[in-house]
């Protein structure tokens, strides 16, 4: 799945939270952090693309760069929601 946009981020939490009952209460608590830090991140994006639309800041370098940046933290909270949620039964 896909996760650009915090609706897809939703998705995924409820595709997920069958596989989050399962955790302990410090992987819970490390999962719930990453989901909330990946929609604040995924919310910054939505953010910039609305601020980037009718400007000039979509050709302005640094813009750009730290787009990517806040993208790239996203991408790791998202990361780690898959690292813990789709453990397999011979990893446990």
């Amino acid at each position: 799945m896909v996760i650009n946009r915090t609706l897809d981020l939703r998705a995924l939490l409820r595709e997920r939270i069958e596989a989050m009952e399962d955790l302990n209460c410090e992987e819970l608590l490390e999962c719930v952090d990453a989901f909330i830090l990946a929609t604040t991140y995924l919310d910054m994006l939505e953010d910039m693309n609305a601020k980037a639309k009718y400007s000039s800041l979509r050709d302005d370098k640094l813009y750009r760069m730290h787009f990517y940046n806040v993208r790239k933290e996203a991408q790791a909270f998202i990361d780690k929601i898959d690292q813990l949620t789709l453990r397999t039964d011979a990893a446990e």
